[in-house]
Protein backbone atom coordinates (compact mmCIF):
# COMPACT_ATOMS: atom_id res chain seq x y z
CA UNK A 1 0.00 0.00 0.00
CA UNK A 2 1.51 3.14 -0.71
CA UNK A 3 0.30 6.44 1.42
CA UNK A 4 0.59 10.34 1.11
CA UNK A 5 0.77 12.69 4.59
CA UNK A 6 0.43 15.78 4.27
CA UNK A 7 0.71 18.49 6.56
CA UNK A 8 2.15 21.90 7.13
CA UNK A 9 3.96 21.28 10.55
CA UNK A 10 7.53 21.84 11.05
CA UNK A 11 9.92 18.54 9.72
CA UNK A 12 12.01 17.12 10.58
CA UNK A 13 12.14 19.31 14.26
CA UNK A 14 9.20 20.26 15.02
CA UNK A 15 6.96 20.24 18.28
CA UNK A 16 3.77 17.63 19.00
CA UNK A 17 2.28 17.52 16.22
CA UNK A 18 5.00 17.15 14.16
CA UNK A 19 6.50 14.12 16.31
CA UNK A 20 2.49 12.47 15.71
CA UNK A 21 2.83 12.78 12.35
CA UNK A 22 6.35 11.17 11.98
CA UNK A 23 5.24 8.69 14.38
CA UNK A 24 1.90 7.65 12.81
CA UNK A 25 4.21 7.77 9.19
CA UNK A 26 6.41 4.75 11.29
CA UNK A 27 3.61 3.02 12.63
CA UNK A 28 2.22 2.69 8.45
CA UNK A 29 5.87 1.97 7.25
CA UNK A 30 6.17 -0.92 10.25
CA UNK A 31 2.86 -2.74 8.12
CA UNK A 32 4.74 -3.03 5.18
CA UNK A 33 3.41 -0.02 3.97
CA UNK A 34 4.81 2.79 1.86
CA UNK A 35 4.38 6.38 2.88
CA UNK A 36 5.70 9.94 2.12
CA UNK A 37 5.16 13.18 4.07
CA UNK A 38 4.62 16.24 1.71
CA UNK A 39 4.86 20.15 3.85
CA UNK A 40 2.08 22.67 1.89
CA UNK A 41 3.52 25.66 3.54
CA UNK A 42 6.57 27.02 5.19
CA UNK A 43 6.99 26.70 8.97
CA UNK A 44 10.44 28.71 9.77
CA UNK A 45 9.77 32.19 12.05
CA UNK A 46 12.39 34.35 11.50
CA UNK A 47 13.25 34.54 15.41
CA UNK A 48 13.47 30.46 14.99
CA UNK A 49 14.54 28.91 12.41
CA UNK A 50 14.61 24.96 13.09
CA UNK A 51 14.72 23.37 9.74
CA UNK A 52 16.86 24.32 6.80
CA UNK A 53 16.08 20.84 4.02
CA UNK A 54 13.75 21.54 1.20
CA UNK A 55 13.29 17.67 1.67
CA UNK A 56 15.26 14.51 3.22
CA UNK A 57 14.77 11.51 4.94
CA UNK A 58 13.76 11.64 9.23
CA UNK A 59 13.13 8.04 10.75
CA UNK A 60 13.30 6.68 7.16
CA UNK A 61 10.25 8.27 5.89
CA UNK A 62 11.03 10.61 3.05
CA UNK A 63 9.96 14.14 3.18
CA UNK A 64 9.44 17.08 0.71
CA UNK A 65 8.37 20.91 0.88
CA UNK A 66 6.33 22.30 -1.74
CA UNK A 67 7.73 25.76 -0.39
CA UNK A 68 11.12 27.00 -2.27
CA UNK A 69 11.45 29.17 1.14
CA UNK A 70 11.01 27.83 4.53
CA UNK A 71 10.56 31.30 6.05
CA UNK A 72 7.17 32.72 6.51
CA UNK A 73 6.81 35.46 4.31
CA UNK A 74 6.32 38.43 7.20
CA UNK A 75 4.04 40.59 4.28
CA UNK A 76 0.58 40.26 4.48
CA UNK A 77 -0.59 40.25 0.80
CA UNK A 78 3.02 38.24 -0.50
CA UNK A 79 2.17 35.84 2.12
CA UNK A 80 -1.81 35.26 0.32
CA UNK A 81 -0.33 34.62 -2.99
CA UNK A 82 2.75 32.89 -1.79
CA UNK A 83 0.72 30.42 0.17
CA UNK A 84 -1.48 29.68 -3.16
CA UNK A 85 1.63 28.77 -4.67
CA UNK A 86 2.40 26.21 -2.21
CA UNK A 87 -0.64 24.63 -2.37
CA UNK A 88 -0.57 24.45 -6.25
CA UNK A 89 3.08 22.53 -6.32
CA UNK A 90 1.98 20.57 -3.33
CA UNK A 91 -0.98 18.99 -5.57
CA UNK A 92 1.52 18.89 -8.38
CA UNK A 93 3.70 16.82 -5.85
CA UNK A 94 0.75 14.33 -5.14
CA UNK A 95 0.51 14.10 -9.12
CA UNK A 96 4.47 13.32 -9.72
CA UNK A 97 4.23 10.40 -6.47
CA UNK A 98 1.29 9.05 -8.12
CA UNK A 99 2.93 8.71 -11.63
CA UNK A 100 5.79 6.83 -10.21
CA UNK A 101 3.51 4.68 -8.05
CA UNK A 102 0.06 4.38 -7.76
CA UNK A 103 -1.20 6.42 -4.29
CA UNK A 104 -4.09 4.18 -2.30
CA UNK A 105 -4.65 7.11 0.38
CA UNK A 106 -3.77 10.81 0.98
CA UNK A 107 -3.76 11.44 4.74
CA UNK A 108 -3.86 15.07 5.45
CA UNK A 109 -2.91 16.79 9.17
CA UNK A 110 -4.09 20.21 7.93
CA UNK A 111 -6.78 21.91 10.15
CA UNK A 112 -7.55 24.68 7.34
CA UNK A 113 -10.85 23.64 6.28
CA UNK A 114 -10.75 26.10 3.05
CA UNK A 115 -7.61 23.60 2.04
CA UNK A 116 -9.65 20.47 1.85
CA UNK A 117 -10.82 20.74 -1.59
CA UNK A 118 -7.78 21.06 -3.76
CA UNK A 119 -6.73 17.72 -1.95
CA UNK A 120 -10.28 16.52 -2.21
CA UNK A 121 -9.57 16.83 -5.88
CA UNK A 122 -6.79 15.29 -6.36
CA UNK A 123 -7.55 12.43 -4.89
CA UNK A 124 -10.67 11.33 -6.98
CA UNK A 125 -8.53 12.27 -10.00
CA UNK A 126 -5.68 9.89 -9.05
CA UNK A 127 -9.14 7.25 -7.50
CA UNK A 128 -7.41 7.37 -3.85
CA UNK A 129 -8.95 7.40 -0.83
CA UNK A 130 -9.12 10.55 1.52
CA UNK A 131 -8.78 11.18 5.19
CA UNK A 132 -8.13 13.51 7.50
CA UNK A 133 -6.55 13.49 10.96
CA UNK A 134 -8.01 15.76 13.54
CA UNK A 135 -6.40 16.54 17.35
CA UNK A 136 -8.88 19.40 17.97
CA UNK A 137 -12.42 21.28 17.91
CA UNK A 138 -12.36 22.83 14.09
CA UNK A 139 -13.37 25.89 15.14
CA UNK A 140 -10.35 26.30 17.45
CA UNK A 141 -7.86 26.94 14.15
CA UNK A 142 -11.27 28.17 11.90
CA UNK A 143 -12.22 31.08 13.07
CA UNK A 144 -15.70 30.51 15.22
CA UNK A 145 -17.77 32.89 12.38
CA UNK A 146 -21.39 31.83 11.34
CA UNK A 147 -20.07 31.30 7.94
CA UNK A 148 -17.42 28.72 8.90
CA UNK A 149 -19.80 27.12 11.19
CA UNK A 150 -21.93 26.37 8.57
CA UNK A 151 -18.98 24.86 6.49
CA UNK A 152 -17.96 22.22 8.73
CA UNK A 153 -20.36 19.75 7.87
CA UNK A 154 -19.97 19.76 4.28
CA UNK A 155 -16.35 20.15 4.51
CA UNK A 156 -15.68 17.02 6.45
CA UNK A 157 -18.03 15.29 4.55
CA UNK A 158 -15.70 15.47 1.65
CA UNK A 159 -13.22 12.75 3.20
CA UNK A 160 -13.88 8.85 3.45
CA UNK A 161 -12.93 8.80 7.20
CA UNK A 162 -11.66 11.32 10.03
CA UNK A 163 -9.25 10.39 12.34
CA UNK A 164 -9.68 12.09 15.84
CA UNK A 165 -7.44 11.65 18.89
CA UNK A 166 -10.03 11.86 21.43
CA UNK A 167 -13.37 10.24 22.46
CA UNK A 168 -14.53 14.02 22.93
CA UNK A 169 -14.11 14.71 18.75
CA UNK A 170 -15.49 11.17 17.95
CA UNK A 171 -18.64 12.12 19.86
CA UNK A 172 -18.35 15.70 18.25
CA UNK A 173 -18.57 14.32 14.87
CA UNK A 174 -20.87 11.39 14.75
CA UNK A 175 -23.36 13.66 16.84
CA UNK A 176 -22.92 17.35 16.57
CA UNK A 177 -21.81 17.95 13.09
CA UNK A 178 -23.38 13.95 12.67
CA UNK A 179 -20.93 13.69 9.62
CA UNK A 180 -21.43 11.00 7.11
CA UNK A 181 -18.07 9.89 6.87
CA UNK A 182 -16.35 7.23 8.71
CA UNK A 183 -14.80 8.38 12.37
CA UNK A 184 -12.08 6.35 14.07
CA UNK A 185 -10.64 6.97 17.27
CA UNK A 186 -6.81 7.03 16.35
CA UNK A 187 -5.47 7.54 20.17
CA UNK A 188 -2.32 10.08 20.86
CA UNK A 189 0.94 8.07 19.39
CA UNK A 190 4.41 7.94 20.82
CA UNK A 191 7.51 6.44 18.94
CA UNK A 192 8.79 4.00 21.71
CA UNK A 193 12.09 3.16 20.42
CA UNK A 194 13.10 6.77 21.28
CA UNK A 195 13.21 5.88 24.76
CA UNK A 196 14.25 2.16 25.07
CA UNK A 197 17.58 2.68 26.85
CA UNK A 198 16.83 1.45 30.85
CA UNK A 199 15.91 4.07 33.48
CA UNK A 200 18.23 2.11 35.94
CA UNK A 201 21.27 3.66 34.03
CA UNK A 202 20.36 7.33 34.55
CA UNK A 203 21.97 9.67 36.93
CA UNK A 204 18.80 11.98 37.56
CA UNK A 205 18.32 15.62 38.22
CA UNK A 206 16.31 17.70 40.59
CA UNK A 207 14.45 18.87 37.99
CA UNK A 208 10.70 19.02 37.41
CA UNK A 209 10.43 19.43 33.52
CA UNK A 210 7.80 21.01 31.18
CA UNK A 211 7.62 20.47 27.31
CA UNK A 212 5.80 22.24 24.95
CA UNK A 213 4.65 25.30 23.28
CA UNK A 214 4.19 27.90 26.32
CA UNK A 215 2.24 30.39 23.94
CA UNK A 216 -1.51 31.12 25.43
CA UNK A 217 -3.54 29.08 27.77
CA UNK A 218 -3.50 26.12 25.89
CA UNK A 219 -0.84 24.29 28.42
CA UNK A 220 -1.44 26.11 31.62
CA UNK A 221 2.41 27.29 31.68
CA UNK A 222 1.87 30.38 34.27
CA UNK A 223 -0.47 27.66 36.40
CA UNK A 224 2.60 25.41 36.87
CA UNK A 225 5.12 28.01 37.54
CA UNK A 226 2.79 29.65 40.51
CA UNK A 227 2.26 25.95 41.49
CA UNK A 228 6.27 25.40 41.84
CA UNK A 229 6.50 28.68 43.58
CA UNK A 230 4.54 27.26 46.53
CA UNK A 231 6.83 24.24 47.09
CA UNK A 232 9.82 25.83 45.53
CA UNK A 233 11.19 26.70 49.20
CA UNK A 234 10.64 23.46 50.37
CA UNK A 235 12.31 21.59 47.73
CA UNK A 236 15.75 24.32 46.93
CA UNK A 237 17.69 22.26 44.91
CA UNK A 238 15.26 21.77 42.32
CA UNK A 239 14.90 23.90 39.04
CA UNK A 240 11.53 23.90 36.87
CA UNK A 241 12.92 23.63 33.43
CA UNK A 242 10.70 24.90 30.37
CA UNK A 243 11.44 23.63 27.33
CA UNK A 244 10.10 24.63 23.98
CA UNK A 245 9.76 28.25 22.00
CA UNK A 246 6.70 30.28 21.45
CA UNK A 247 5.27 29.79 18.19
CA UNK A 248 3.99 33.54 17.37
CA UNK A 249 6.08 35.78 19.49
CA UNK A 250 8.98 36.03 22.09
CA UNK A 251 7.06 38.09 24.24
CA UNK A 252 5.84 34.84 25.70
CA UNK A 253 8.69 34.18 27.60
CA UNK A 254 9.48 37.70 28.85
CA UNK A 255 6.14 37.63 29.98
CA UNK A 256 6.73 34.39 31.70
CA UNK A 257 10.09 35.60 33.22
CA UNK A 258 8.10 38.53 34.41
CA UNK A 259 5.90 36.49 36.03
CA UNK A 260 8.84 34.01 37.66
CA UNK A 261 10.80 37.15 39.03
CA UNK A 262 7.65 38.60 40.62
CA UNK A 263 7.37 35.31 42.30
CA UNK A 264 11.27 35.32 43.33
CA UNK A 265 12.03 32.28 40.92
CA UNK A 266 13.90 33.86 38.57
CA UNK A 267 17.15 31.93 39.55
CA UNK A 268 14.83 28.65 39.60
CA UNK A 269 13.35 29.12 36.52
CA UNK A 270 15.15 27.52 32.70
CA UNK A 271 13.61 28.66 29.68
CA UNK A 272 16.04 26.40 27.37
CA UNK A 273 14.05 27.59 24.13
CA UNK A 274 13.80 25.48 21.45
CA UNK A 275 15.57 21.81 21.23
CA UNK A 276 15.97 19.14 19.22
CA UNK A 277 14.01 15.85 19.57
CA UNK A 278 16.90 14.37 20.66
CA UNK A 279 17.47 16.69 23.35
CA UNK A 280 14.37 16.41 24.48
CA UNK A 281 14.78 13.35 25.44
CA UNK A 282 17.71 13.73 27.45
CA UNK A 283 15.73 16.08 29.21
CA UNK A 284 12.84 14.52 29.98
CA UNK A 285 14.60 10.72 30.85
CA UNK A 286 16.52 13.01 33.07
CA UNK A 287 14.34 14.80 35.30
CA UNK A 288 12.61 13.83 38.47
CA UNK A 289 9.45 15.04 37.51
CA UNK A 290 7.84 15.93 33.93
CA UNK A 291 4.74 18.61 34.73
CA UNK A 292 1.28 19.65 32.72
CA UNK A 293 -1.09 22.08 33.93
CA UNK A 294 -3.57 22.41 31.47
CA UNK A 295 -6.72 24.41 32.44
CA UNK A 296 -10.09 23.22 31.47
CA UNK A 297 -11.55 25.11 28.41
CA UNK A 298 -12.70 23.93 24.95
CA UNK A 299 -9.97 23.21 23.36
CA UNK A 300 -8.40 21.09 25.64
CA UNK A 301 -11.57 18.69 26.24
CA UNK A 302 -11.96 18.45 22.40
CA UNK A 303 -8.03 17.75 22.42
CA UNK A 304 -5.74 15.64 24.11
CA UNK A 305 -1.77 16.16 24.92
CA UNK A 306 0.41 14.50 22.50
CA UNK A 307 3.51 15.41 24.68
CA UNK A 308 2.01 13.00 27.21
CA UNK A 309 3.22 10.27 25.25
CA UNK A 310 6.62 11.11 25.56
CA UNK A 311 6.64 12.06 29.13
CA UNK A 312 4.74 8.47 29.77
CA UNK A 313 6.90 6.49 27.71
CA UNK A 314 9.74 8.31 29.42
CA UNK A 315 9.24 5.93 32.70
CA UNK A 316 9.30 8.88 34.82
CA UNK A 317 6.48 10.31 37.34
CA UNK A 318 3.79 12.63 35.33
CA UNK A 319 2.17 15.29 37.31
CA UNK A 320 -1.14 16.91 35.05
CA UNK A 321 -4.08 17.68 35.48
CA UNK A 322 -7.92 16.18 34.47
CA UNK A 323 -9.03 17.40 31.04
CA UNK A 324 -10.28 15.57 28.29
CA UNK A 325 -9.62 12.17 28.04
CA UNK A 326 -6.99 11.92 30.67
CA UNK A 327 -8.62 10.11 33.25
CA UNK A 328 -9.77 7.26 30.55
CA UNK A 329 -6.43 6.23 30.66
CA UNK A 330 -4.59 7.30 33.48
CA UNK A 331 -5.09 6.99 37.37
CA UNK A 332 -4.58 9.12 40.15
CA UNK A 333 -1.62 7.73 42.39
CA UNK A 334 -1.91 4.63 40.18
CA UNK A 335 0.08 5.76 36.64
CA UNK A 336 0.35 9.51 37.15
CA UNK A 337 -0.17 12.40 39.77
CA UNK A 338 -3.61 13.72 38.60
CA UNK A 339 -4.37 17.31 40.13
CA UNK A 340 -7.75 19.23 39.50
CA UNK A 341 -7.72 21.62 36.31
CA UNK A 342 -7.18 25.31 36.86
CA UNK A 343 -6.37 25.05 40.40
CA UNK A 344 -2.62 26.11 41.57
CA UNK A 345 -2.77 25.17 44.91
CA UNK A 346 -4.55 21.39 43.90
CA UNK A 347 -1.23 21.00 41.19
CA UNK A 348 1.14 22.31 43.88
CA UNK A 349 -0.14 19.15 46.28
CA UNK A 350 0.49 16.53 43.43
CA UNK A 351 4.07 17.76 42.77
CA UNK A 352 4.58 17.70 46.43
CA UNK A 353 3.48 13.99 46.28
CA UNK A 354 5.34 13.17 43.28
CA UNK A 355 8.77 14.75 45.50
CA UNK A 356 8.18 12.85 48.73
CA UNK A 357 8.77 9.32 48.11
CA UNK A 358 11.69 8.71 45.06
CA UNK A 359 10.49 4.78 45.20
CA UNK A 360 6.61 5.17 44.83
CA UNK A 361 7.08 7.79 42.28
CA UNK A 362 9.48 6.10 40.48
CA UNK A 363 6.69 2.98 40.33
CA UNK A 364 3.82 5.82 39.10
CA UNK A 365 6.29 6.63 36.42
CA UNK A 366 6.72 2.67 35.55
CA UNK A 367 3.06 2.18 35.71
CA UNK A 368 2.59 5.07 33.20
CA UNK A 369 4.78 3.71 30.83
CA UNK A 370 2.99 0.45 30.55
CA UNK A 371 -0.35 2.58 29.85
CA UNK A 372 2.05 4.19 26.97
CA UNK A 373 3.39 0.99 25.64
CA UNK A 374 -0.06 -0.02 25.52
CA UNK A 375 -2.80 2.26 24.21
CA UNK A 376 -0.18 4.74 22.24
CA UNK A 377 2.17 2.44 20.85
CA UNK A 378 2.81 3.66 17.20
CA UNK A 379 2.58 0.34 15.98
CA UNK A 380 -0.45 -0.64 16.95
CA UNK A 381 -2.21 2.71 15.41
CA UNK A 382 -0.58 2.37 12.00
CA UNK A 383 -2.46 -0.92 12.02
CA UNK A 384 -5.47 0.84 12.16
CA UNK A 385 -4.49 2.92 9.58
CA UNK A 386 -3.90 0.47 7.60
CA UNK A 387 -7.24 -1.68 7.90
CA UNK A 388 -9.06 1.23 8.15
CA UNK A 389 -8.06 2.26 4.48
CA UNK A 390 -7.88 -1.68 3.23
CA UNK A 391 -11.79 -1.47 4.41
CA UNK A 392 -12.82 0.95 1.56
CA UNK A 393 -10.62 -1.87 -1.12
Amino acid sequence: MNIIFIGSTPIPNGGANTNRMISLAKGVQNCSSKVKIIITLPSEHKISIRNIEFSGVVDKIPYEYSSKNLVIPSNKIYKVFYYALCIIRACHLVFKYNRLERIDAIVIFISNIYLFLPFFFISKVIKSKYFIEVNEFPLIQNKNTYFNSKLLRPCYNLFDGIFVISYKLREYFQNELKINSKVIHLPMTVDLDRFSSSNSTINFENWVTYVGDPTGNKDGVSILISAFSIIANEYPSYKLIIIGAPSKSNDVITILKSHAKSLHLEDKIVFTGHLSNEEVVKYLVKSKILALARPSNYQNEGGFPTKLGEYLASGRPVVLTDVGDISKYLIDRVSAFIAKPNNIESFAIKLKEALQNDKFSDFIGNNGKQIAITYFNFITQGRTIISTINSYY
